[in-house]
This record gives structure tokens, sequence and C-alpha cells, in this order.
């Protein structure tokens, strides 16, 4: 999917970075690599660990987090592992989800994104398309495919 960020409009940084119902978003300290990194283990996979730890060494840093009373719930990450302009890995534990962190640590990734004068946002690897309609504005492209076939002698 793709968002354009030249059309986008950041809610605002009350509203990504705020406190509300007891969560917090903020950017990720590389200093809580390991918590990062046990959240990921948990609730993920490896590819998004190993994703979201590069995000750790951008300046700034590339990992956005969601916490409730100091325990990680939730991360973003931006242009990991994939084009400049991209967007994810991302997950909020199932424990936390209904609280509108997702919508906000992808706000907080996009409001990075346009300051960096990215003007797109590509989200692979989409899941719930709904969501990054209504939260970003962002809409479908074309999707390609990698086929393969075996060659046989006729074929050459």
């Amino acid at each position: 999917m793709t968002c354009d960020l030249d059309a986008w409009s950041s809610p605002g940084e009350g509203a990504i970075f705020g406190d509300v119902d007891g969560y917090r978003v903020r950017r990720a300290d590389p200093g809580e690599r390991e918590a990062l990194r046990g959240l990921i283990e948990r609730e993920w996979s490896v590819a998004w660990r190993d994703a979201a730890m590069l995000g750790l060494s951008h300046e700034p840093v590339g990992v956005f987090v969601a916490e409730k009373g100091g325990e990680l719930v939730g991360f973003s990450a931006y242009e990991v592992d994939q084009c400049l302009g991209s967007f994810g890995p991302t997950g909020v534990a199932p424990a936390h989800r209904g609280h509108g962190l997702g919508a906000r640590l992808l706000w907080g990734c996009l409001d990075d994104l346009q300051k960096k004068r990215r003007k797109e946002c590509q989200i692979g690897w989409v899941g719930p398309v709904g969501f990054y309609h209504r939260a970003c504005g962002a809409i479908l492209e074309p999707a390609y495919w990698m086929m393969s076939r075996k060659l046989t002698t006729e074929d050459r």
C-alpha cells in the first residue's frame, strides 16, 4: 500500500505521543534493545526482530514503542530493510490492542518520514488493508507476483 505523504496531515505530536488510557507512544531508546528484542521474540518473529534492531541504529532512531506502566507493548519501525520511505514491521501485543496504539505508532513513523521530505510511504506485507486506509489514507497499488517454471528442452 502507498501513503501519499504530501497529502497526509499529521494529527500532531499530542495525538501521537500523548498519554492515552495509560499508554504512551515514544521514540525508542537504543539502550532498550533487549526489552524490544524480548517483546518482538515473544509476540512475533525473528525476522521482525532483526528488522526492528536495524532501526535502533538510525539517527534519529527509526523505531517507536508503545508502553504501559514501563512495559513495552508495541513497536513500529521504518526504513529498516526495504526502500527509503518504507514502513514496517509493526505490532501491538494482543492483550493491548483496541487502544489506538497501532495508528499512533504508524503516525510517529509517517511524521518522521515527512520531516525527511519523503514523498510517499510504502507499506509492505500488508495484512489489515482497511486499517491503513483509515489511519493514513493509504491505497492499494499494483501487486507483482514472481512466478517460475522449469524449462524443458522444447522451451530452449
